[in-house]
């Protein structure tokens, strides 16, 4: 999920302070569990780099990014958007810029990332990457509309 930089900017300053930082993000890498253009999300400082957390990161190509940690190998990171089909972004765990642990709708109500209902159905999405191009679809048509 693409964020613009002058947001990024101010929220990494804030972040590095030990503060939240409220984000606005656009994009669908992230849908389900993130809706870009009608949703922020909560940006902290770090606490752990752990797989299947979301973070924004600035990717080896020089880009940020909202997206689910993948997969750690030693000092590399893999992140992949909960809405993409089949790339990833790599970087450093130094790319790791912040942790996003909650998200807050268009209504203002504010959602936490990884509350065991989440957690499973983060779980459920994962294991079903093949089939999420249809899923997707559907969603787009039907909930997005």
């Amino acid at each position: 999920m693409n964020t613009k930089y002058f947001h990024i900017e101010a929220a990494l300053a804030i972040v590095a302070e030990g503060k939240e930082f409220v984000l606005p993000v656009d994009g669908v890498s992230m849908l389900p569990f993130i809706i870009g253009g009608e949703e922020r999300v909560v940006l902290s400082p770090v606490k752990v780099i752990e797989p299947r957390k979301v973070y924004l990161a600035l990717t080896d190509t020089g880009i940020y990014v909202i997206h689910r940690l993948e997969k750690i190998e030693g000092d590399r990171v893999k992140l992949m958007g909960d809405g993409n089909l089949k790339t990833g972004e790599f970087c450093n765990r130094e790319g790791i810029k912040a942790q996003v642990d909650y998200v807050i709708d268009s209504n203002g109500k504010q959602r936490y990332l990884y509350s065991g209902g989440r957690m499973f159905a983060t779980r459920i999405w994962l294991m079903l990457k093949p089939l999420r191009r249809y899923l997707l679809f559907i969603y787009k048509k039907l909930i997005l509309k």
